[in-house]
């Protein structure tokens, strides 16, 4: 289980680091006016839609993993932990610290404020690379 959950986060991490190349590389090949503000529009609207949808999958793939290890998240107070073997109780720990620790959606955006100026050196590396290939 725990392989699809990290096999879906790394392509999802991926579809977030390749995006920017592919909208400069496909926006160079057109003689736009406007190409910088198309670039940086379609960028942070790709990729902000992605990075929310890999905010969501990490909380929702902790609560996939936690029910798998038999975590019992229903229960109010009492013994959680009834179900799960004693093999898997410290990683259920590890999780549980993921689960409680910030919300997904404040995690997306401290995250984005430090991902925009990767879309702004993308944008000039496809730019310079376009020019150098001219």
């Amino acid at each position: 289980m725990e392989i699809l959950v990290k096999t879906i986060f790394i392509l999802l991490f991926l579809s977030l680091v390749i995006a920017p190349f592919l909208i400069g590389i496909i926006l160079n090949k057109f003689e736009l006016t406007y190409k910088f503000m198309i670039y940086l529009f379609l960028s942070i609207v790709i990729t902000f839609s992605i990075s929310l949808i890999l905010g969501w999958w990490s909380d929702f793939s902790t609560k996939i993993l936690l029910s798998y290890y038999d975590y019992d998240l229903k229960t109010m107070g009492g013994d959680r932990f009834r179900n799960v073997a004693a093999e898997n109780i410290e990683r259920v720990k590890i999780l549980l610290i993921r689960y409680y620790g910030v919300g997904w959606i404040v995690k997306v955006f401290m995250i984005y404020v430090f991902y925009l100026p990767y879309i702004l050196l993308v944008y000039l590396i496809t730019y310079l690379f376009s020019k150098v290939k001219k």
